[in-house]
């Protein structure tokens, strides 16, 4: 009997030591299982939220190579890029926690100028699997666009930078404009920015508008290539083109009246007006027009004492206030024969006539005119960006000339080319007749 109850007290010792040994191993394995399970659970939401990342990367980098394919600067590139990425759930407080380089610093694409590489992280905060993970998770995205260009392209021999006008490039009236080397461009994204209409005659190699062209009338227009519309605005070829002071006067009013005379550089307060009849030979060099217009009159000679690169730049500014900058008027009849220099260490290599770009027309509307007809036989670039010109002219020999203004308008028949402007120094407006922004797959 007493073994019997031996043996039952042993048993009932037994039972009790296996239920605390299970209890101690259920509290161990507890934790571990919820870790596991909770990883589980987040390694899927971490795949999720990696893709969407990489969603905002991919539309980060497109927008910010459509951006640098405008000329942005490195601010206005990560504007458009975090932009983007804010709009495809991305955001961050910490500048560290993206990167965005343009061009690539590693990659296939590393150095390539077309290129915008944009890099997301976001950081995730362990929840479950904290019990395994001290710190938060860092999720990565990386994406590379590129502004690619195809199909046939050429130079632009006219470039207006006005973003919005209706016309801010005009064929009218009975005009027969003869381009066929050259290209008509137009920043505004006006349905009508290009306007080709009445009797004009168009020959050019083709258009280019970040908005749409309108032919009307009677007139005609022979392309040698398919417009390109809704195109990206072409940066200003001539920004930042250095402006001098003008400093002391050398001439007060010059007015030359039926007389031959022979002009050096220098600083011409209240402009230079050349009158019928007379004979004027420019030196070459730098004129600097203070407060004041270069006109031609009509029966005027206008011509350059220039030899190999030699050549003059006309510069039309204000020591004042920017109101005063002045114009340029050369009269039907006037005969005009200037070239820019085209020296390689000249700062204005290329460059014929600059207004400076504070001119302000407080409301006035000043517009230089080139109408010199077949008579004027210009050479170089005509950089007027906030003021429109009118152009009629321009000599068949001449095998370089560029408009780069606020607005054109023809007036009268017109002759253009840019086929000689590398060997005349004038930076050239590169045309492509198909853009395209693409995701780089690396």
């Amino acid at each position: 009997m007493k073994s019997l109850q031996f043996l039952m007290t042993l048993a009932r010792k037994a039972k009790r030591t296996r239920r605390g040994t299970v209890a101690v191993m259920a509290a161990v394995a507890t934790p571990i299982v919820i870790g596991f399970t909770g990883l589980g659970v987040e390694v899927s939401t971490w795949h999720a939220n990696k893709r969407m990342l990489q969603t905002a990367a991919d539309a980060a980098a497109t927008s910010a190579a459509i951006e640098r394919a405008k000329g942005g600067n490195a601010g206005a590139i990560r504007t458009a890029a975090l932009r983007e990425a804010g709009r495809n759930g991305y955001e961050s407080q910490n500048p560290y926690e993206y990167a965005i380089n343009s061009p690539p610093t590693t990659g296939a694409f590393t150095g390539d100028p077309a290129a915008v590489e944009v890099v997301l992280t976001r950081r995730q905060t362990p929840l479950l699997s904290k019990f395994f993970l001290n710190a938060p998770v860092a999720l990565s995205a990386r994406s590379v666009a590129s502004m690619r260009t195809g199909g046939p392209s050429g130079a632009a021999c006219v470039l207006a930078l006005n973003p919005n006008e209706s016309g801010a490039i005009t064929n009218t009236g009975s005009t027969t404009i003869n381009m066929p080397g050259c290209v008509l461009a137009a920043n505004s994204t006006s349905s009508t920015s290009i306007v080709v209409t009445g009797n004009a005659n168009l020959t050019a190699q083709s258009l280019y508008t970040a908005g749409n062209y309108s032919r009307g009338g009677s007139s005609t227009m022979t392309l040698a290539q398919t417009p390109r519309i809704s195109a990206a605005p072409l940066p200003d070829p001539f920004a930042g083109t250095p402006i001098p002071n003008p400093g002391t006067c050398t001439h007060n009013s010059k007015r030359i009246d039926k007389a031959t005379v022979t002009l050096n550089p220098g600083t011409y307060c209240l402009g230079i007006a050349i009158g019928a009849q007379s004979k004027v030979a420019f030196n070459p060099g730098v004129y600097i027009l203070n407060r004041g217009d270069f006109a031609v009159n009509g029966q005027a000679e206008v011509t350059c004492n220039c030899t190999g690169d030699q050549g003059v730049t006309i510069i039309l500014t204000s020591s004042t206030n920017a109101s005063s900058v002045g114009s340029v008027v050369i009269n039907g009849g006037a005969k005009v024969e200037l070239k820019a220099p085209s020296d390689a260490g000249n700062p204005y290599r290329g460059m014929l006539f600059i207004q400076d770009p504070r001119k302000d027309d407080c409301g006035n509307a000043d517009i230089s005119r080139f109408n010199g007809g077949a008579n004027m036989k210009l050479t170089g670039a005509l950089y007027f960006p906030h003021e429109e010109v009118n152009w009629s002219g321009n000599n068949a020999t001449t095998a370089c000339i560029e408009i780069v203004a606020l607005d054109v308008k023809f007036v009268g028949n017109a002759y253009l080319d840019v086929s000689g402007c590398p060997a005349a120094g004038v930076r050239q407006i590169p045309i492509a007749g198909a853009t395209t922004v693409s995701r780089v797959v690396e």
